[in-house]
């Protein structure tokens, strides 16, 4: 084949429209093709509860963590004790790492838990040398840039309940 020929045929090739063009296979239907996106996201949500409630059973989860801090940190014993202290920190931290968690179930309920956490002053000072605020903080923005109103909602409460008792 010549090189004439070959650059005749790719330019009737660019000027004729093609039968088959990627939009024709579309609708105008704003619904094609979202059925089987939505059939998954409400499979994944199931299954997402259904993972936590199991975990929550175990000991495992946000809840659970809230539950073993405020035990550790409502205690009565000396005013320092550095064992305890590791422990509530630990607590703290898995609770923070709730917080960061890539599944929104478990973020509100972590934030539930800090709100709930505020009242007790060993735990919310943990808490707040933990940098606590700022892991908020950070959080509030994702959920503002991803539109999660829920969320966004339960870290600002999270945030002002820790902020408000950190003036006191």
């Amino acid at each position: 084949m010549d090189n004439d020929n070959l650059s005749d045929l790719c330019t009737e090739a660019e000027d004729s429209p093609s039968e088959y063009s990627i939009s024709s296979t579309s609708t105008a239907d704003p619904e094609s093709g979202r059925l089987p996106g939505k059939v998954c996201a409400f499979i994944g949500r199931r299954l997402e509860v259904a993972a936590s409630r199991f975990m929550e059973k175990r000991g495992y989860g946000p809840e659970a963590s809230r539950k073993r801090l405020e035990s550790l940190c409502s205690g009565a014993g000396p005013l320092y004790d550095p064992v305890k202290d590791r422990k509530c920190q630990k607590e703290a931290k898995k609770l923070l790492k709730f917080v960061r968690s890539k599944f929104v179930s478990n973020q509100q309920l972590a934030l539930e838990a800090i709100v709930d956490l505020a009242t007790h002053n060993r735990a919310r000072q943990v808490l707040i040398e933990l940098d606590a605020t700022k892991i908020i903080a950070l959080v509030s923005l994702q959920a503002e840039v991803e539109n999660c109103d829920q969320l966004l909602f339960r870290c600002r409460k999270a945030l002002s309940c820790l902020e408000d008792t950190k003036k006191r």
